[in-house]
């Protein structure tokens, strides 16, 4: 029996193009390099004294409250954007899949990095204006969260993430994102499924498409069995596997040789 349900599925997304990934802030630290989420959710708390156990916007949001939104973006230049923080061999491999799109919800720039060391051209994404200069044909990298090398375009705080759907700035990201998920089945790593941003997004595809929504695959392990029927309801599949063992097993199909 195989390790790897749904991997079959997913295998033919790759090969015939309509897979795509979507990457958040909370893939293990051990294959990133750099904190996840929840860990400089954490660090954040304790440095304040606010209380432990809080998602980082709600982290970021009462900061902000305090007026100290400059804080909390301080902190995520300094903590991710640190000189001797590289591209790992993690980056590379989801860099070498053979996907068009990548979305990105984790605020550091390291897939970019990794993409920028590949062959392929690639559009780095992070604000609207650049979505109608990107390139034809050409890998697409975007960051909807933003980048800690450009602190206005960050999306951290319970707020940013309210007024996303009315954020002029954001618009065309938005709109590029929608259509991926409607064209395209979704492979989604280290991402907090409970994310509000998240969930409307996707809650609205499936309120256009319904039954003809493609399939996402989220690679959550540890979801309990009811939180991961809820998901089935709403078209995504939950696999149990750890990131870096599904990552792997695509790498290895996805770059096979062509039977003749």
């Amino acid at each position: 029996m195989s390790a790897f349900p749904w991997f079959s599925d997913l295998a033919e997304h790759l090969a015939d193009g309509s897979l795509a990934l979507w990457v958040g802030g909370d893939v293990p630290q051990t294959l990133t390099g750099v904190p996840t989420c929840q860990a400089l959710a954490a660090d954040l708390a304790q440095r304040y004294g606010l209380a432990t156990g809080l998602p980082l916007a709600e982290v970021a949001q009462r900061l902000a409250r305090r007026g100290q939104r400059w804080e909390f973006t301080d902190f995520l230049q300094r903590t991710l954007g640190a000189a001797d923080h590289g591209p790992q061999s993690w980056h590379a491999l989801l860099a070498s899949l053979p996907v068009s799109h990548f979305i990105a919800t984790a605020y550091d720039d390291l897939l970019a990095r990794a993409l920028r060391a590949g062959s392929r051209p690639f559009d780095h994404l992070v604000q609207a204006g650049q979505v109608a200069l990107r390139t034809p044909r050409a890998v697409s990298l975007i960051q909807l969260y933003g980048w800690v090398a450009q602190p206005d375009t960050l999306v951290v705080t319970e707020n940013d993430h309210l007024q996303l759907w009315e954020n002029a700035a954001k618009k065309a990201l938005l709109d590029r994102v929608r259509a991926i998920l409607e064209e395209h089945h979704l492979l989604i790593l280290g991402q907090d499924l409970t994310d509000p941003t998240f969930k409307q997004l996707w809650a609205n595809t499936l309120g256009r498409f319904g039954a003809l929504t493609p399939a996402a695959y989220a690679v959550a392990p540890g979801l309990s069995m009811a939180a991961q029927a809820v998901w089935e309801d709403r078209h995504i599949h939950i696999l149990e596997d750890a990131p870096l063992a599904v990552v792997e097993r695509l790498h290895e199909l996805g770059n096979r040789p062509q039977s003749m």
